[in-house]
């Protein structure tokens, strides 16, 4: 491989400009001339051997980069001078890759996640809002969003039209989220949690919709096991994406109404190969799907983008169609593939050098046409400035009582819970306290081990959450996670995983939050959870959007009728 004038840099700030990469007329006019060759390139890679997305096919040719973009592919060599770069070597260009359904707050951060995205060749990432919209605000969040869009990898949003939570609804008004969706920055709306919503024909919801289609934007819903009459109700209201397809028969039925579907590969849902060998016996059509990792952070770090395209070759998929899903589909289902999700002219040059077609992982990356380092540490903003810092918060913890409960939130895996009229045995008591620090919901829990205290801030609703066995080291677990956030396990090993960030994310690199949630789960695992993944379970715990039973702020909640099983009790710290 030679590199000519290229320095392989950690430095992100040469990317400082907008996500949407909008170009000048000065570059369009560089561009044009460089691609009739009136004028020299910035950068020339000789001889490439590329895949060929639109063709399905490994092509060659010297492709020039201009203004970050690819102004000509071809066999003649373009124009060139001593101060244009020049790349030659035996790698295989890929495009960059994109995940169109990501949750950049599983306790890594936006921009941490990002360096994971990079490592794996990612190289846009459509990105949900939820957490960071509800407790940032309107005019925070956008400014934000404004911060990511100077990051390498391309940042876009798909905005929520629902809390996924009994609370917070009025935060998800037609005026607010009508500002939001006007944004550049933002692509989608969804993914829509709150289907009922829909099918009630609630009047705020559909006024979103409505306005979504207006503006051009697509709308991704969460429909796991939906009847094909809930799906076509939904397609009717104007959604156009799923990614809860669970069998590859749930894939048939969301393709015959219309949807494109995300194929789902992540800590809890592995069932990708099974999906895909279905898809591939009953010959349906490849152009609507793609892949989307969902993971843990333990688990994302081991499972990028190209992991999922080897997953798909090793399932007998053409190794073309798997790069499809990871670019050209996602760029068209966005309706932004004429920049993005291909190697041709006028794209951003945004590639992957990958060994061979079966070896998706980049050996280096090309974004907006300068290498980049794979292992890239991103410099983060001023969390506070932005209004993400965590408040510190004191109490009179010995205000709180933990009252015994009768029933028990059985869980049936990692996600899903049950509720149970009798205390169980090897349950453990798991209490709610609200946000504001009003009320208490108590019951027991089974499922999750048996520790002596373990208290989070890391949930859907950003109340606090406490679960054990010993009242003085839960009442001390939650005294910390009130007033620092973050995660606090006491029992045989005591663990802090600090979340600074809004309560939910930590402020380390990567590679400090991986390794503290390994030891997590491992920790968990060893005191009796049932399940792989405590990340997701510590989440989802008050999340109305998974059957069948929550705990909430609201009480314990039946989701499915939202009956309120168990009211909150009054608490007076």
């Amino acid at each position: 491989m030679l590199l000519k004038n290229i320095k392989i840099s950690n430095d992100y700030n040469i990317f400082m400009i907008i996500a949407s990469r909008k170009p000048s007329l000065k570059d369009i006019y560089k561009i044009i001339k460089v691609s009739k060759f009136d004028e020299p390139a910035d950068l020339i890679i000789e001889d490439a051997s590329y895949i060929d997305i639109y063709t399905k096919r490994i092509s060659s040719g010297n492709i020039a980069i201009a203004s970050g973009r690819i102004a000509y592919i071809g066999d003649e060599m373009p124009l060139k001078n001593n101060d244009t770069r020049i790349i030659k070597n035996d790698f295989l260009i890929a495009p960059g890759y994109i995940e169109g359904h990501a949750h950049p707050f599983q306790i890594y951060n936006p921009v941490t996640f990002n360096e994971i995205m990079i490592r794996h060749g990612t190289s846009m990432v459509i990105s949900d809002d939820l957490p960071m919209y509800i407790k940032m605000g309107l005019k925070n969040i956008k400014r934000f969003m404004r911060f990511m869009g100077r990051l390498p990898v391309k940042n876009f949003w798909s905005v929520r039209l629902d809390s996924q939570s009994m609370i917070d609804m009025e935060k998800f008004s037609y005026i607010k989220i009508k500002e939001l969706l006007n944004d550049d920055y933002v692509l989608q709306a969804g993914e829509i949690t709150g289907w009922p919503y829909i099918i009630n024909m609630e009047k705020n919801m559909l006024k979103n919709i409505y306005n979504s289609q207006f503006l051009g934007k697509r709308i991704e819903t969460h429909n796991p096991g939906a009847s094909k009459n809930t799906l076509n109700r939904m397609a009717a209201a104007g959604i156009t994406s799923d990614h809860e397809a669970i069998t590859g028969e749930d894939v048939k039925t969301r393709l015959s109404l219309g949807y494109h579907v995300f194929l789902r590969y992540s800590s809890i849902r592995k069932d990708l190969k099974d999906e895909l060998k279905y898809i591939i016996d009953e010959k349906l059509p490849l152009n609507r799907l793609m892949l989307t990792n969902d993971g843990s952070p333990y688990y994302n770090d081991y499972m990028g983008m190209d992991d999922l395209i080897k997953i798909a070759i090793s399932a007998g998929l053409n190794p073309f169609d798997a790069y499809s899903m990871a670019s050209l589909n996602p760029a068209v289902y966005y309706n932004i593939d004429g920049i993005y999700g291909g190697i041709a002219p006028g794209r951003l040059a945004d590639m992957n050098f990958i060994r061979d077609l079966y070896n998706p992982e980049p050996v280096f990356l090309m974004l907006d046409g300068k290498i980049i380092d794979k292992e890239v540490k991103l410099d983060p903003p001023d969390w506070k400035g932005y209004g993400m810092l965590y408040k510190n918060r004191n109490i009179d913890i010995n205000k709180i009582n933990f009252n015994g409960s009768d029933e028990t939130l059985f869980m049936r895996n990692q996600v899903i819970m049950d509720l149970n009229k009798y205390k169980m045995e090897d349950s453990m008591e798991i209490h709610l306290i609200t946000k504001d620090l009003k009320r208490i919901v108590s019951s027991n829990i089974h499922g999750m081990g048996h520790f002596d205290a373990l208290a989070s801030s890391y949930n859907i609703e950003g109340s606090y959450i406490v679960i054990g066995s010993s009242h003085d080291l839960m009442k001390k677990a939650l005294k910390e996670v009130i007033k620092n956030g973050g995660i606090v396990f006491n029992g045989n090993k005591n663990i802090r995983i600090e979340l600074k960030i809004l309560g939910i994310m930590s402020d380390k690199h990567s590679d400090d939050v991986r390794n503290i949630t390994e030891e997590f789960r491992s920790t968990m695992r060893g005191s009796g959870y049932k399940f792989d993944d405590p990340v997701y379970s510590m989440l989802f715990l008050n999340s109305i959007n998974l059957p069948y039973y929550r705990i909430t702020s609201s009480g314990i909640v039946e989701v499915k009728t939202r009956k309120i099983i168990k009211k909150p009790v009054s608490l007076k710290i």
